[in-house]
């Protein structure tokens, strides 16, 4: 057994300490009692104590983990109740991702995608490098297990060899089919695939031999006869059957070649010194002059099928791929050309317009190409509708963004042509009667914030950046230690072919982590030498574009790099009318969006905002800062744009309007951070002081607690007066708290005290001391905590407006240090005046706070119904804020009434749920809910007595597998009694 931990071998120490690891391995992340680990691991004699298998478990905490710092809980192996669980990331253990790709490939072959499937059955099988647990193949514990990845590893072989049969590689498979028959020589499905790849080569009387040793081996060993399928096949075998003709073996694209074309007439000289049609048998490959790709297609299945689609409707003869560059628009129509081969008969020409200059020539082109060697002098329009007219044709016009004045001349030539259809590709829409635009986007990326293994691999871009990486480093793998790190590289490429395609070929001498810290530097660096200039690099690609932009769009163009993602057109029109305030936008913007390097999006609100993709933005930052008045005036408005919009949505986070302005806020949020990181390098630490308070409880409420620390401890780094820095070291102090941190939260509290009484700012103080009482609560003072509330509430009281929202908070952290004095009937009142206040103003962060409260205190006095209702209500609102961590209290305590009401599932799989809400929050949060904890513990060891230790673990994966949505279905849900 092997472990690599931050791209370094790691030491696991002796066969004992490595056996207590293969035992929670081999649990497969579910938690194995100590007992049982002393007994899998020492074997009957269990001459080691709980003592040394603590020891033990602390060595290997120790390697697992070994920037984890002290006192600070474990998370990859971890304490369970009566035992440990080893808490990894499935991809992160070579067994678990070797099941997920072998799922993958299976998938890919269900839909009719063997050459995707062959790469990850591949890979799936690199990952083995022996046999399964071999150091423990004789230990109990091991065998399940052993059996378990040997079956799945033999019908991954047998799957890799079903996927190579249908891509066409049956001559080049037959020698290793023949190995694994020897190998195997009970599995009838690798006699199956042999004797197919064997009648496929030509070789039918092997193939009937084949099933001679097949049938003689399986009566020998098992004294049975072949089962129902080798049967058929060598009936099939015997009679040729058409069905066992596979696909031709695969050809490489540079030697393709199309169907004939049909007779096309061609201008000749006539005696009367005119011109008339002479029918000439044309070579294909002249009508057809397709680009032809030597790497296959990534991720556009889809696109081509839907362009095709189109092309194939009479209503869209004229269809344009619009899109960036580098977006993959003439590899798209190439693909999309070569699909229609049979829709258009009379055949498929291919016209490159890039290094046409004058959109006067763009006839001619297409004169060339129809009818070459045709006499000068002819009117060139003509001369293409009498070619073209009455034939089913397909003319492709590559890269005609600029000389798109032309439009109207191709326009004219489809309304002339009536079997006539055009693919253009264009970085702007054509804009005449009777077109059809399809954008082509990026390729898909990784989806979700915390990318896994599965996630990545089956993402396009990530499929293309890894495909063009090992063709420049064979040996690249994608693997859980750099899938987020490849996911990163696409993220910041945006997906975008060209930059994937060049990014790649920089792994030939970089790691992917040292290509991500330098990718703007691999950006600018040459890519493949065969590609036009304008495409050897991102930057030469979108220099093209830049160079086609009128003076307005180009400036425009430039101070849009300001933005971080997207943005609205009042947002643009704020930081793109320049310093004076007078220069047009719509007009501009309206052209970048039609050159595809603005791009329309909308919010998850459905609001429309647009957006530049990320190497767009880059470029278009450099440019920007070339001019270094021009920068700082568009980095100046931009900032004061969101600060207005900040200061102006804080308020509403404490009150009814809470979900609409957080939902805003979640669009805005990468500018609003843009916007502090540029106050804070441009010297306006007043403007990044004041966004980072008028952001604080938004990161509070989304679990942006790093960031939002960081960025407040920032501003403090910076000369900040009195009263802004007391609040701004309440925020900081909030997230401190919220990350666990009570001792920097309560020194940072008290500075906020002492800077807030030094600006006579009451309203800061209102902020800063219930912090203090905060701090005492945790540190299990409640006396103090409780005295420190009592000051708070006059104070609060007293500041205004812009405090009010603490009142009905600092009324509940009262109750909760009077209940942790002298129990649930002194609190109760507490609580319930706070929610009576929190429900006034709507404020859903205090109510559910109360509410948390109330239902703790309805346990303690085991009035576990009342508690269930307010508890329904607190996980309702925790959906509509969105705030997990929170969440993950009240399906804690929900368990704890399920205990109650004898539901020993529901009590797991809540348990479950809630651990998985606090690893995707990955912090602590909210030290002032002070639960019994050991009632958890209760309800946990009571469910797992109750149900067994098999079926508790299946109902806490089960809530361990809910998304948000799930978890609240799965606990408002009351089940019958």
């Amino acid at each position: 057994m092997t472990a690599t931990v931050s791209g370094r071998h790691a030491d696991l120490g002796g066969l004992r300490q490595r056996a207590v690891l293969a035992v929670l391995v081999a649990a497969r992340g579910q938690m194995v009692p100590g007992d049982t680990i002393l007994t899998d691991a020492w074997g009957e004699t269990r001459s080691a104590s709980a003592a040394t298998l603590h020891s033990y478990v602390g060595e290997l905490r120790k390697v697992l983990e070994p920037g984890r710092a002290a006192r600070r809980p474990a998370r990859a192996l971890v304490r369970e109740g009566v035992g440990y669980a080893l808490r990894l990331d499935q991809q992160a253990v070579d067994a678990e991702r070797f099941t997920t790709l072998t799922e993958h490939g299976e998938r890919l072959l269900e839909r009719g995608d063997p050459g995707e499937a062959v790469m990850a059955f591949r890979e799936a099988l690199g990952l083995w490098r022996g046999p399964a647990y071999a150091e423990f193949s004789d230990a109990a514990f091991a065998r399940p297990e052993i059996a378990r990845l040997d079956g799945l590893r033999l019908a991954a072989q047998e799957s890799l060899y079903t996927a190579e049969l249908s891509t066409g590689r049956h001559t080049v498979i037959v020698g290793d089919l023949e190995k694994h028959t020897a190998q195997h020589p009970l599995s009838e499905r690798g006699w199956e695939l042999l004797v197919l790849a064997l009648y496929r080569s030509g070789r039918q009387g092997d193939a009937l031999g084949v099933l001679r040793t097949a049938r003689r081996t399986l009566a020998e060993e098992l004294g049975v006869d072949p089962g129902p399928a080798l049967r058929q096949l060598e009936t099939a075998v015997l009679a040729q059957d058409e069905s066992l003709v596979g696909p031709s073996p695969a050809v490489p694209a540079s030697r393709w070649t199309p169907a004939p074309a049909r007779p096309v007439a061609r201008p000749a000289p006539s005696a009367d010194g005119g011109n008339r049609p002479v029918a000439t048998d044309r070579d294909a490959s002249a009508w057809r002059s397709l680009h032809t790709p030597g790497t296959p297609l990534v991720g556009r299945d889809h696109d081509v099928a839907e362009i095709a689609a189109l092309l194939r409707r009479p209503e869209h003869r004229l269809l344009t791929l619009t899109g960036t560059g580098g977006v993959g628009k003439t590899r798209l129509g190439v693909a999309v050309s070569r699909r229609l081969t049979d829709q258009f008969p009379d055949g498929i020409v291919f016209v490159a317009l890039a290094s046409v200059r004058d959109a006067a020539l763009v006839l001619p082109a297409i004169g060339h190409a129809v009818a070459p060697g045709a006499p000068e002098g002819l009117d060139i329009e003509a001369l293409i509708v009498e070619q073209l007219q009455g034939r089913r044709m397909l003319l492709v016009l590559d890269n005609f963004e600029h000389v798109i004045v032309a439009a109207t001349a191709v326009a004219r030539l489809v309304a002339a042509c009536p079997l006539l259809s055009v693919l253009v590709t264009s970085r702007a829409a054509l804009r005449v009667r009777d077109e059809t635009t399809y954008p082509v986007r990026p390729l898909e990326l990784p989806s979700g914030s915390r990318p896994v293994l599965e996630s990545v691999v089956s993402a396009a871009a990530v499929r293309l950046f890894v495909e063009r990486a090992r063709a420049v480093a064979p040996r690249f793998q994608l693997t859980p230690d750099n899938a987020s790190t490849v996911a990163a590289i696409c993220e910041r490429l945006a997906g975008i072919p060209l930059a994937l395609e060049v990014a790649a070929a920089k792994l030939s001498f970089l790691s992917p982590s040292l290509l991500l810290t330098r990718l703007d530097d691999a950006m600018s660096a040459d890519g493949a030498r065969d590609l036009p200039d304008r495409q050897r690099t991102m930057r030469a690609t979108l220099d093209w574009s830049y160079g086609l932009l009128g003076g307005p769009e180009q400036r425009l163009f430039r101070r849009l790099g300001v933005f971080s993602d997207s943005f609205t057109l009042e947002a643009a029109e704020a930081v793109g009318a320049g310093p004076d305030g007078d220069d047009p936008i719509l007009g501009p913007l309206a052209g970048l969006v039609e050159q595809s390097l603005v791009v329309p999006v909308t919010d998850t609100a459905g609001r429309p905002r647009y957006r530049m993709l990320e190497p767009v933005a880059q470029y278009a930052r450099t440019h920007l800062t070339r001019d270094t008045a021009e920068a700082r005036a568009a980095g100046h408005t931009h900032a004061m744009y969101f600060l207005e919009l900040a200061e102006r949505a804080a308020p509403q986070y404490q009150g009814a309007d809470q979900i609409p302005w957080l939902s805003l806020i979640d669009a805005e949020h990468g500018n609003m951070t843009r916007a502090i990181s540029w106050a804070l390098s441009g010297g306006s630490p007043e403007t990044a002081g004041r966004l980072g308070w008028s952001l604080w409880l938004y990161w509070w409420i989304r679990g942006e607690l790093l960031l939002g620390r960081r960025a407040l401890e920032a501003a403090l780094e910076q000369p900040l007066k009195a009263g802004l820095r007391s609040r701004v070291r309440s925020a900081a102090a909030s997230m401190a708290f919220a990350q666990g941190d009570f001792e920097s939260a309560g020194r940072c509290w008290q500075h906020a005290c002492e800077d807030a009484e030094a600006a006579a700012d009451r309203e800061a103080q209102a902020h800063a001391l219930p912090g203090i009482g905060l701090t005492a609560l945790v540190a299990g003072d409640p006396g103090k905590a409780a005295a420190v509330f009592r000051e708070s509430i006059p104070l609060v009281e007293d500041a205004g407006d812009g405090s009010a929202w603490l009142l009905p908070l600092i009324h509940v952290w009262l109750g909760t240090a009077v209940m942790m004095e002298t129990g649930p009937a002194d609190a109760i009142p507490h609580f319930e005046h706070g929610l009576g206040l929190a429900r006034a103003c709507g404020n859903r962060l205090a109510i559910y706070v109360a509410l948390f409260n109330l239902s703790q205190a309805g346990i303690g006095e085991g009035d576990h119904e009342r508690a269930r209702g307010h508890l329904e209500e607190g996980v309702r609102l925790s959906e509509q804020t969105r705030d997990l961590a929170n969440l993950a209290y009240f399906l804690d305590a929900l368990a704890v009434v399920e205990d109650a009401a004898g539901d020993a599932v529901r009590v797991a799989t809540l348990l479950g749920a809630a651990q998985h809400l606090r690893e995707s929050v990955g912090s602590p949060v909210y030290g002032y809910y002070q639960p019994d904890e050991s009632l958890f513990v209760d309800a946990a060891r009571h469910a797992r007595t109750v149900l067994g230790a098999r079926a508790y673990d299946e109902a806490e994966a089960a809530g361990r597998s809910f998304d948000v949505s799930e978890v609240v279905s799965y606990a408002l849900r009351r089940p019958p009694r």
